[in-house]
């Protein structure tokens, strides 16, 4: 039982030690994307400013997000570089992820539409009625038989006992080599009794074996009581999770599509006057925000739902295929 519960946590470990890496590496790419989106808007401020129709402020702001996307991709870079280390050890060898993730299943279905359906969140009511039965209470039930067996071993040691005894056994005589005798005896005697022993008193060695014995079973019963309260916490915890996570998820992406709508938008206003390059810098902004709090929300989901099935025993090396499903396409420029 304590193998079957260490080759769980080394699934879901590794789990979420891909996660991570991978999650890294998205916003790696979200920050390349930020960096390309503000040089071109640099470009394009410096370019109005030439031709009289810009500003020198619209420059300084544009090289202000510039440095400050360029800070961020350095830091994502160095994300990367842990996470992979991080990953790396666990494995035991080197392991380089895919820079671009599929944008389809084999279906034809967008990896990006299936992450959002993927928990049917409803089917996973059923796991909150009832005890969950994972493999920590299952080790502390067994724990338990074992302590209630010691304290019985150890109180019969007040008991009386009871012993079968036999015994055989034979004699042969046939004399001296000096005083043969006449005729030789073969004796033959076989005996069965029972022999009572009653202890009277064995000094307190006895008492003190059971009463450490009873207090043992004692701290195994709550040892079994808080295993199945923790049991019960992580179930809903984690319920919680996938649940708040898939509404997250919803509205990160609807959040990203009108982040991208807002962006063009300012794009078109700020051709035709009625926009300025710092509202199209702060739209790009909180579009690349919210993509990357998109990743983390899939993933996190993902997580969470796996986390789900080990706190009521059904966690599978196969479940982890779910931490693929929840990585969607990174980001699409």
């Amino acid at each position: 039982m304590q193998f079957a519960i260490a080759e769980q946590d080394l699934m879901l470990r590794s789990a979420q030690a891909y996660a991570d890496a991978v999650l890294a590496l998205q916003s790696l790419e979200v920050a390349k994307g930020q960096v390309k989106a503000v040089e071109e808007q640099l470009v394009l401020a410096e370019r109005t400013y030439a031709v009289g129709t810009g500003t020198v402020t619209d420059i300084q702001e544009s090289r202000a997000k510039l440095a400050l996307a360029q800070a961020q991709k350095v830091t994502a870079d160095n994300d990367v570089e842990i996470r992979n280390a991080e990953l790396e050890k666990l494995l035991g060898e080197p392991f380089v992820l895919p820079m671009m993730l599929p944008t389809e299943d084999r279906t034809g279905q967008k990896r990006d539409e299936q992450a959002l359906s993927m928990v049917d969140v409803e089917s996973l009511k059923v796991l909150l009625t009832g005890t969950p039965k994972n493999l920590q209470i299952q080790l502390q039930e067994a724990a338990l038989e074992i302590a209630r067996h010691e304290t019985a071993k150890n109180y019969a040691a007040h008991l009386p006992t009871l012993d079968l005894v036999v015994s055989r056994n034979g004699s042969y005589n046939s004399g001296t080599l000096s005083s043969p005798a006449d005729l030789a005896s073969l004796t033959v005697s076989n005996s069965v009794s029972l022999q009572l022993s009653l202890p009277i008193y064995s000094g307190g060695s006895a008492e003190s074996r059971v009463r450490e014995a009873s207090a043992l079973e004692d701290k195994a019963r709550e040892d079994l009581i808080f295993a199945q309260r923790n049991a019960s916490t992580q179930v809903r915890q984690a319920y919680a999770g996938v649940v708040n996570g898939q509404a997250q998820v919803e509205a990160l992406h609807t959040a990203v599509i009108t982040g991208r709508n807002a962006v063009e938008s300012n794009k078109i206003g700020l051709k035709i006057g009625t926009r300025i390059t710092p509202d199209v810098l702060t739209a790009e902004q909180q579009l690349f925000g919210s993509l990357r709090d998109l990743y983390k929300a899939r993933i996190e989901v993902a997580m969470q739902l796996l986390k789900l099935k080990a706190a009521i025993g059904q966690l599978r090396p196969e479940d982890l295929q779910l931490t693929d499903l929840a990585l969607a396409q990174p980001f699409a420029q």
